[in-house]
Parts: C-alpha cells; structure tokens; sequence
C-alpha cells in the first residue's frame, strides 16, 4: 500500500479531484491506471495509459497465452 499524494501537482485531468491518481502513478511507476472515469480515459497523459476494464483484462489474457 502506498499512501495517496499529499500535494499533487496539477495533471491537466478535467476533473481536478483525479490528480493525485496521476501523481500516485508516476510515485509508483505503475504501467498502467484502470478506470471507467471518463476525464482519465479521455485524458493525453505523458507516460502514462488509462485502459477501462475491459481492455486491460482483454490485454492481459492475451499476454498470458
């Protein structure tokens, strides 16, 4: 467990509520955020993909073949 950002940086997300889940991620050096959160689907985010559920699981099964 990693504790949310305390500060987080503006991330240019819609939704100013979602930035420290973009901070959280480059903490974390996480490969990918999976969400339905329309504001971080649609985002461009440098470094970083947002896949909704569905793709990653697709993603992920097939990488497990």
């Amino acid at each position: 467990m990693i504790p949310d950002p305390a500060d987080a940086p503006s991330s240019g997300v819609r939704d100013p509520d979602d930035d420290y889940l973009v901070a959280l991620m480059h903490v974390t050096r996480a490969d990918v955020l999976v969400s339905l959160d329309r504001d971080l689907l649609d985002a461009r985010l440098e470094g970083i993909t947002v896949l909704n559920p569905a793709v990653f699981l697709g993603r992920l099964e097939h990488s497990q073949r």
